[in-house]
């Protein structure tokens, strides 16, 4: 467990949830509301992701999580490519 307060940089984090405007709500990972978002810190207690940024970095559930998020990045990306060179073909054929 994080102690609060604790300061960075001449940051302070208080450990108040974070209240900008693109704040997530719900666990990235699981969608449990189980969730919550500090300036230096996040963690859901429900599938036990967290990340410290002002020090710990990820654990391992969240490392695995931003790995396959990754991943289906990179697979999506590929795919996207594979349309646009058939479609390229497809039109060349075409022609």
């Amino acid at each position: 467990m994080t102690a609060f307060p604790r300061s960075q940089n001449g940051y302070v984090d208080d450990g108040k949830l974070v209240s900008a405007t693109n704040r997530r709500n719900q666990c990235p990972k699981c969608g449990s509301l189980n969730y919550r978002e500090t300036i230096s810190l996040e963690e859901c207690k429900s599938c036990r992701l967290r990340c410290d940024y002002w020090g710990g970095g990820g654990n391992q559930v969240y490392n695995k999580w931003q790995d396959a998020l990754h991943q289906r990045e990179l697979e999506q990306e590929r795919e996207r490519i594979q349309q646009e060179i058939q479609n390229e073909m497809q039109e060349r054929e075409d022609w």
